[in-house]
This record gives C-alpha cells, sequence and structure tokens, in this order.
C-alpha cells in the first residue's frame, strides 16, 4: 500500500478483535511504525453494520446492488469474468 501511495501515508489503522491483544499491537507497530503512525480502534463493528445495512435494504431505504470482486459495480463493463460479491449501495 506505500509503494501505491507513493510513501504518502497518513496513518496506518489496526480495527477488529486484533486490536484488542496488546501483544499482536505492539508487534505489528514493530513491523509497520516506519511506514506511518499506528492508530488502534478496537472492536468488532463490522458484523453490526453489516446488518444495519441489510435493514436499511430489507425497508427500502437503500437499494441493494451487486459488487465485483475487482470494484465494478453493476451495470459497468466487465474487464474480465469476476467472481461476484455481493454489497450495498
Amino acid at each position: 500500500m506505500a509503494a501505491v501511495l507513493e510513501g504518502r501515508v497518513d496513518a496506518l489503522l489496526l480495527t477488529g478483535g486484533m486490536a484488542y491483544s496488546e501483544r499482536v499491537v505492539e508487534k505489528l507497530r514493530g513491523y509497520l511504525e516506519w511506514i506511518a503512525p499506528i492508530r488502534v480502534y478496537p472492536g468488532e463493528d463490522e458484523l453490526q453494520a453489516l446488518a444495519e445495512g441489510v435493514f436499511r435494504v430489507l425497508t427500502g431505504q437503500e437499494k441493494a446492488k451487486r459488487l465485483w470482486e475487482d470494484g465494478r459495480v453493476e451495470g459497468q463493463p466487465a474487464a474480465d469474468t469476476g467472481r461476484l460479491v455481493i454489497g450495498l449501495e
């Protein structure tokens, strides 16, 4: 990622359940801190966010859409036969 951003990385974010482990966080700091400051946000909120997104689709607040593995959204021209994954609009 640092190479793609030409070294302009503001911060690296550690999230999810692993961020509760001081041992894991400190080990990752040793490998990554030279790239950018490390920010730690422990928690496993992705499941709640996913459930809330599904609720918005089911209640008509958002429209479901198809998201392809290569980042294309339904309706965009196909660059290849990427695998289909499901996303929310």
